[in-house]
């Protein structure tokens, strides 16, 4: 749950750093950060699915898959 607590708060912040950045190049960079981070709770959201089946991880892969 930690590293699923790390990632989901990273997608916004280099989101914003992103949208901050006056270079296209810095900016793409920022927002590929965000979408690996985005990735990274999808991966996060099927390992607990595995563990404990929820309607909760699914709307949320729903979100995130429709973000990224």
């Amino acid at each position: 749950s930690d590293h699923l607590d790390r990632a989901s708060i990273s997608v916004p912040l280099n989101v914003a750093e992103g949208a901050g950045r006056s270079p296209p190049r810095e900016r793409a960079r920022h927002y590929t950060i965000a979408r690996g981070s985005a990735v990274e709770c999808l991966a996060c959201l099927d390992l607990l699915e595995l563990e404990i089946s929820s309607p909760d991880t699914t709307e949320a892969r729903a979100i995130i898959l429709r973000l990224s």
